[in-house]
């Protein structure tokens, strides 16, 4: 079964299970077994700054202290919790007018754990590759540190779907301008693989992640796939070249996130398997969600490789202008708003893959020592 987890942009939850708290000392709840005395369970917390005991009736001890890394193997302590990561308040509005369009920012939660707009964070390379991209186009040139063609030509996107996902992840926030980009230290590397017609070449997508990886990715997005088959191996799409080139990001320290792939290009749907490469080792599978949080009819199904769920449908994002000219009487040009009937309503685990990537590209803002494997159970 999926599992039906929502991106929390989870940040705020990571950062309390890594014992990671902002700069300065944070105030912690830790919750005591009723079994074992407060005061033993305080003494050893004290070892990490004052420990207050006016929740002790509730068997919760509150301690002050910039890390809080260790302590649940304290005897007795049952959890902790930031008590900066669930405070009842108003996380800060972007100004870019169309993110009220972007539902799923609040699906996400994605600004929760700012109530000011970070401007300290450092810069986080993350991988896009997918189409190319519109690298002249106001809410994405200054977030692009890096693009290649695999296939050919330029980096131009003559799809749209590349642009589209890179908008999700890094378009510029808080400019006053267009959507709001989910992952505020996003550094674009933009790898095109997708042929004119449309087609994927394997070959190129492994080039692409083995350079995006030597180029400092930290964030693999793939927001591609390849039908899985185990019953029926003549139709299964497994490409060991592609495994390859995972295991080599893997090894290399990069968390590769993939869309686990949708119904209607499988035989049957629902369908019971997901799609290459997100049923490899090492990779994050997303599903979607509607927005009632119900799992997407189209989104395929995974016992073992659904990792992650994310908002998947009605998205909306950045589209290369080119694609918008056509409908000129449109006043969000360059937005998939006024892309083709595709783009307007947009869904698909393609969607839903790149906010996860924001996300652990947060994690790893936020906390850079976090290896790839950390970020990943987090996430996951």
């Amino acid at each position: 079964m999926i599992r039906r987890t929502v991106v929390a942009l989870t940040v705020a939850a990571a950062a309390a299970l890594l014992g990671v708290a902002p700069a300065g000392a944070a105030r912690f709840a830790v919750g005591v077994d009723p079994s074992v005395p407060l005061r033993s369970v305080a003494t050893h917390l004290r070892e990490y700054g004052p420990v207050t005991r006016g929740l002790a009736p509730l068997h919760v001890l509150v301690v002050e202290s910039p890390s809080v890394r260790g302590v649940r193997r304290i005897d007795g302590v049952r959890w902790v919790e930031w008590l900066g990561s669930r405070k009842r308040r108003v996380a800060f509005v972007p100004t870019d007018p169309l993110a009220v369009k972007q539902w799923y920012l609040q699906q996400d939660r994605a600004f929760d754990f700012w109530p000011e707009p970070p401007i300290d964070l450092p810069p986080v390379k993350i991988a896009v590759v997918d189409s190319g991209i519109d690298v002249t186009h106001p809410d994405l040139a200054s977030r692009i540190f890096m693009a290649r063609s695999f296939v050919g030509g330029s980096v131009a996107d003559v799809q749209g779907h590349g642009t589209f996902v890179a908008g999700e992840i890094a378009a510029a926030t808080n400019n006053a301008e267009g959507i709001a980009g989910m992952a505020f230290p996003a550094q674009l590397i933009v790898a095109k693989v997708v042929r004119r017609d449309g087609t994927i070449s394997l070959e190129g997508e492994a080039a692409a992640i083995r350079w995006a990886v030597d180029q400092g990715a930290h964030v693999i997005n793939l927001s591609l796939g390849g039908l899985r088959d185990p019953s029926n191996l003549s139709r299964d799409t497994y490409s060991p070249l592609e495994a390859s080139a995972v295991d080599y990001a893997a090894a290399r320290g990069a968390l590769v996130v993939a869309a686990v792939g949708n119904s209607d290009q499988a035989p049957t749907s629902p369908w019971p398997f997901a799609s290459y490469p997100a049923a490899l080792p090492h990779v994050v599978g997303v599903s979607s969600l509607a927005r009632d949080g119900s799992v997407s009819v189209f989104s395929d199904r995974d016992a073992v490789y659904n990792d992650i769920a994310a908002p998947g449908e009605e998205i909306l994002s950045t589209l290369p202008r080119a694609l918008t000219r056509d409908n000129g009487t449109c006043d969000d040009q360059g937005y998939s708003d006024c892309g083709p009937a595709e783009f307007r309503r947009s869904q698909g685990t393609s969607f839903a893959a790149p906010q996860v990537a924001a996300a652990a590209a947060l994690l790893f803002a936020q906390s850079p020592s976090l290896t790839a494997s950390q970020a990943g159970t987090l996430l996951e």
